[in-house]
C-alpha cells in the first residue's frame, strides 16, 4: 500500500484522496483508511507530506459531501474521511458559513421543537 502511494505521487507529483481514488491502477481509499487510520497517517507513513488544500479542492469536497450525503453540517463533515478536516476549512475561510457561502451552498438550518 504504501508502495502504492509512493508510485502515485511519483507519477503525479502530488496526492490527494480525490486523484487517487480515481485511479483505477490503485487500491480504493478504503483500503488505505483501514489500514492507516486515516490519510494523513498513510501519507507520513509513505513519507510523503500532506498537500495544502486549495480554495478550489476545499470548495470541490464540499459541494461533493452535499451531493453525496444530501446535506452538509460541520459534524458530517468532519466524520467523512475523504475530505479535508474542518479545521482546514475554518483555517482557509474563516468561518464554516463563509465556506458554504462561497461553496454556493446554503446553510443547514434545524428548526427548534416546540
Amino acid at each position: 500500500l504504501l508502495e502504492q502511494l509512493k508510485t502515485y505521487y511519483k507519477k503525479n507529483s502530488k496526492i490527494t484522496v480525490q486523484g487517487f481514488a480515481a485511479d483505477k491502477t490503485v487500491c480504493s481509499t478504503s483500503v488505505i483508511l483501514q489500514r492507516f487510520g486515516s490519510w494523513t497517517k498513510a501519507l507520513e507513513r509513505a513519507g510523503l507530506k500532506k498537500n495544502s488544500y486549495t480554495i478550489q479542492e476545499i470548495i470541490e469536497q464540499l459541494r461533493d459531501h452535499y451531493e453525496r450525503n444530501g446535506k452538509i453540517t460541520a459534524q458530517g463533515f468532519a466524520a467523512d474521511k475523504t475530505v479535508c478536516s474542518t479545521g482546514t476549512v475554518l483555517q482557509r475561510f474563516g468561518s464554516w458559513t463563509k465556506a458554504l457561502e462561497r461553496a454556493g451552498l446554503k446553510k443547514i438550518v434545524i428548526p427548534d421543537k416546540a
